[in-house]
């Protein structure tokens, strides 16, 4: 679920709580990104 979010940001926006575009906030959009995917391997990892 977390991977396919971060598939969806490759666009250039990402919609966490608010809007957060990868051109107007890289380093916001970047740590919600890596995020997805941190949980996402996490998740892979460590299944419950």
């Amino acid at each position: 679920m977390f991977l396919v979010w971060a598939i969806y940001d490759a666009t250039g926006e990402s919609n966490f709580i608010q809007r957060v575009s990868r051109r107007a906030q890289p380093f916001t959009f970047w740590l919600v990104v890596s995020t997805w995917i941190l949980l996402s391997l996490m998740w892979i990892a460590y299944p419950s």
